[in-house]
């Protein structure tokens, strides 16, 4: 019997070290990148250059990395320090902690405190806990910053405007994220943070929400402790390494708690059965990390280290359809009316109910639950409902004009030119140095009709913002093609244009969140004699069956058909299509 438990407590043990092993391997994933190329931003690959995604994550291809590891998982690249060479001479000043002070888009600067020493006391004569929350000072100059630094405080700041309007977009756009990497006002969705730390400062063990984390160690070198949490892409961080309110802590802890009911802070500090994997990062190293992941930083060896982090807040899906299903309510006035919880509110000629009978105060509940699910079952159809009618569509929300929106174009040069390599020029600049070839503004021409007698045609669309696109020549394929009109779409408009005998249209859609703001927005200057049958298209989107053919517009908008002919309707609805204002089925 002896035997046979020793022989079960082995089995065990070896279980529980396969189990450990299977742990560190699903949350850390190391390469060795010796040779890795240096780091530019680039946002597009070509056959002789590399992405920045695809430098940052190198030797794991892109794609493996999209697939595996982003959101997932943490990734070590090795790398050479001579790779970052550039980056440092072009957007991070050489690492001249002033110049970058300086140079800072950050309104304020934090100051963290010295850490404290592994073998420090307290009055009782106890180590002092080494991982309780640290303060930090909020400085507003770059002298502040110098003078904190100088007195052994630690630094937390962003970098230059130019370095982040360089480097976030080249990222956004090389992780192919698309809308989603950007606000609807064209701003990217993320930053660069820098950190400038001394010997043996601690951040104590925490998680981000930042749902992609790319840090480079430029100077000296960082151990990360690294251990799971139980929440996978959260909405808010658990921070309770800072000197926090409750009320923060608290809105952490309730946010965390949807996914796991049992989340606590407490996981922060790992108990022993828990896996922890340690990595110290050397110039040239990167790390990526996903949100959710508990990570204790601690500077290693006697240099201060200087480290930037590439981070981005990603659009989710939540809100993408939440914004979507809103803007489809609106659509509907009993969605847009207020809400009342008296009963007499939702009394109707066909309830049975005297509405005189029915006390506005006391009488609270029941009439209102009714008339919310009866609500709630449009929602349903509208969720349930096939192509061809109104309905919350995949094909309407991921549009052929949102999936291609256009941003404003980022020169592939490596920043190597004067101006960059000048790294503190007028931040005003364009990201990549004023070359001519930006197009920040976005305003390229608007769709136009061609000259002569063509009905419709493209030559380009602009924007007040940069989220225009240039539209590719329609198709005149002619046929039984199925659209429907976006219900995420409105077409504003007409006003006369500049040219005689043409009018001005505003596309926008994509528009359900709460500033009312355009995802996609795009200008279309058409003739007047195409006026009867975007006439008819607006009123489409109201019918029952929303759904048409090239047929069924040129029978139910005669005789205006009949001068343009099929041929230069169909080139509209396909332009109206590549716009996002219709659907193609």
């Amino acid at each position: 019997q002896q035997q046979q438990q020793q022989q079960q407590q082995r089995q065990q043990q070896q279980q529980q070290r396969q189990q450990q092993q299977q742990q560190r391997e699903a949350f850390v994933e190391r390469k060795a990148g010796p040779e890795a190329p240096r780091l530019e931003p680039r946002a597009r690959a070509t056959a002789e250059e590399m992405s920045l995604l695809e430098r940052l994550v190198y030797p794991m291809p892109a794609g493996e990395f999209m697939r595996d590891v982003w959101t997932r998982k943490a990734l070590v690249v090795r790398g050479a320090a001579a790779r970052l060479d550039s980056l440092k001479a072009n957007y991070l000043f050489d690492l001249d902690v002033r110049e970058m002070l300086e140079n800072t888009a950050s309104e304020k600067i934090f100051a963290w405190l010295p850490g404290r020493p592994a073998a420090a006391t307290g009055e009782t004569g106890q180590a002092e806990d080494r991982d309780g929350p640290i303060g930090s000072v909020e400085l507003g100059s770059a002298d502040d910053g110098m003078t904190a630094f100088e007195s052994g405080a630690s630094l937390y700041f962003r970098s230059s405007q130019r370095a982040a309007d360089r480097w976030i977009p080249a990222l956004t756009e090389s992780m192919g994220l698309g809308f989603a990497g950007r606000y609807n006002d064209g701003d990217v969705r993320g930053e660069i943070e820098t950190f400038i730390s001394h010997p043996g400062n601690l951040t104590p063990a925490h998680f981000d929400y930042m749902d992609t984390n790319f840090t480079i160690q430029l100077a000296g070198c960082k151990t990360w402790r690294l251990h799971r949490s139980t929440v996978q892409n959260p909405l808010r961080g658990c921070t309770p390494h800072y000197k926090l309110s409750d009320d923060t802590l608290e809105q952490q802890a309730k946010v965390n708690q949807l996914e796991d009911p049992e989340y606590s802070s407490a996981q922060a500090r790992p108990g022993p059965e828990v896996v922890v994997e340690e990595v110290t990062l050397a110039p040239g190293d990167i790390l990526y990390f996903p949100g959710g992941l508990f990570h204790r930083v601690e500077v290693a060896g006697t240099e201060v280290s200087k480290s930037i982090n590439f981070s981005l807040m990603t659009t989710n899906w939540a809100d993408f359809i939440a914004d979507s299903l809103r803007q489809l309510m609106w659509t509907d006035a009993r969605f847009r009316a207020p809400i009342s919880l008296s009963d007499a509110a939702y009394v109707t000629p066909d309830s049975g109910t005297d509405a005189r009978q029915v006390d506005a105060q006391a009488s609270r509940g029941p009439l209102a639950r009714k008339h919310l699910a009866s609500l709630l079952g449009q929602v349903g159809d509208w969720l349930m409902a096939d192509e061809s009618s109104t309905g919350l569509h995949p094909a309407d929300m991921l549009s052929k004009a949102i999936v291609q929106r256009q941003e404003p174009e980022e020169s592939d040069n490596d920043g190597d030119d004067e101006d960059a390599a000048a790294a503190g020029g007028d931040q005003s600049d364009s990201a990549d140095g004023d070359d001519e070839d930006d197009d920040v503004d976005g305003q390229d021409e608007p769709i136009r009709a061609t000259d002569g007698d063509d009905a419709a045609g493209a030559q380009g669309v602009s924007s007040d913002r940069p989220n225009g696109g240039t539209l590719s020549p329609p198709s005149a394929t002619l046929g039984a093609a199925r659209y429907r009109v976006n219900c995420l779409a409105a077409l504003v408009g007409p006003e006369p244009a500049e040219e005689e005998g043409k009018n001005r249209y505003t596309m926008h859609s994509h528009f359900g969140n709460e500033d009312i703001s355009s995802a996609v927005q795009c200008e279309l200057v058409l003739p007047e004699r195409v006026t009867p049958v975007l006439s008819w298209l607006v009123r489409a989107k109201k019918s029952e069956s929303p759904a048409f053919t090239l047929a069924s517009i040129c029978r139910e908008t005669a005789p205006f058909t009949r001068e343009l002919g099929a041929e230069k309707i169909s080139e509209l609805l396909e332009m109206l299509s590549e716009a996002g204002f219709l659907t193609k089925l």
